[in-house]
């Protein structure tokens, strides 16, 4: 990205994609300022930035005005950065440096789930994919690399500072209270979801589940295609179940039907992310039936309804990251 070079460039937070802006950014010849309130003892990996990372810990953030980009860790609200010329989150930058499509996937629950099978679905297809984003890598660390699918998990504290991003398929899974703290109330954190599809265009796919009413409303405010899942009824287009198996209907080509028999992820709410997925890697364009292989081998992710022991006859799971009503 040509256009940060010589730019005066404010990053706040230190944290994992805070970092990874910082060495971004001063990789293609800006002028980094990396700030975080806390002491620089409590900031895990400075080691890791380059030198030319001027870095200011354990002070109150600079005044974000006097900077040509401010580059917001997820994070940080909104109002810690108003009044900045030009906000980029770590989504943003990514979106304009990397040189794969996006399969961008965003929920209140299910999304690292669903973020994860999409990238194991992509590759039995055999496609190189990688997944990143909320779940753990920043986007920006696979700027660079060959691949033919970038799989980002999106969070609305992310989604604050997105302008351009437009990912090629995005999926929606849900909307339920949560961050509210942040967002203010349920519709202004649905909003921020939605801005998602904002910039997606008639040849993009937006994957979006008509079991939420929130979720639904936003095929109104999106130019893309609209790709409808359901685990409650039938549908004429998009995703659905089907005595057991997920029916895939798409304008112009014959229903495939998928066995999810061999999912091995339990839970009514895992085969509907398992409709999104497979949704998702048709809507990509990739081979649906060779993906399909992956559902028999994909284990899930730890702490998420995980089955720890039986102990005289009393089953113990492990649901810590049930950390909300909508996901508990």
């Amino acid at each position: 990205m040509r256009e940060l070079a010589g730019k005066r460039v404010l990053v706040l937070g230190l944290g994992v994609s805070g970092r990874s802006a910082a060495r971004f950014a001063a990789d293609r010849g800006a002028r980094v300022l990396a700030a975080d309130e806390r002491p620089a003892e409590r900031i895990e990996g400075l080691a890791t930035l380059p030198p030319e990372v001027e870095v200011a810990a354990g002070a109150p953030f600079p005044d974000p005005r006097a900077f040509d980009l401010v580059v917001p860790s997820p994070g940080v609200p909104a109002a810690r950065w108003a009044g900045a010329r030009l906000a980029w989150g770590d989504l943003e930058l990514a979106s304009r440096a990397l040189r794969a499509p996006i399969v961008a996937i965003t929920g209140t629950n299910g999304k690292s789930t669903t973020t994860l099978l999409i990238e194991a679905l992509l590759r039995a297809a055999g496609l190189r994919a990688r997944a990143a984003g909320n779940l753990g890598t920043p986007a920006l660390d696979l700027v660079g690399e060959p691949l033919d699918a970038v799989v980002l998990e999106v969070s609305s504290f992310q989604l604050e500072a997105v302008d351009a991003f437009r990912p090629r398929v995005a999926v929606v899974l849900n909307v339920t209270p949560d961050h509210l703290d942040r967002h203010g109330s349920l519709e202004a954190y649905a909003a921020t979801k939605a801005r998602l599809l904002r910039r997606m265009e008639p040849d993009d796919a937006a994957v979006l589940s008509f079991d939420d009413p929130l979720v639904r409303a936003m095929s109104a405010g999106t130019r893309a295609r609209c790709v409808p899942f359901s685990t409650r009824g039938p549908l004429e287009r998009g995703a659905c179940l089907d005595a057991g198996a997920a029916l895939l209907r798409e304008p112009g080509r014959p229903a495939l039907r998928v066995p999810l028999d061999a999912l091995r992820l339990a839970g009514a709410h895992n085969r509907e992310n398992a409709l999104a997925a497979l949704a998702a890697v048709q809507a990509f364009g990739a081979d649906v039936e060779r993906a399909a292989f992956a559902l028999a081998t994909f284990e899930g992710l730890p702490h998420r309804t995980e089955a720890v022991a039986t102990v005289a006859g009393v089953r113990f799971v492990n649901d810590s990251k049930g950390t909300n009503p909508g996901a508990a």
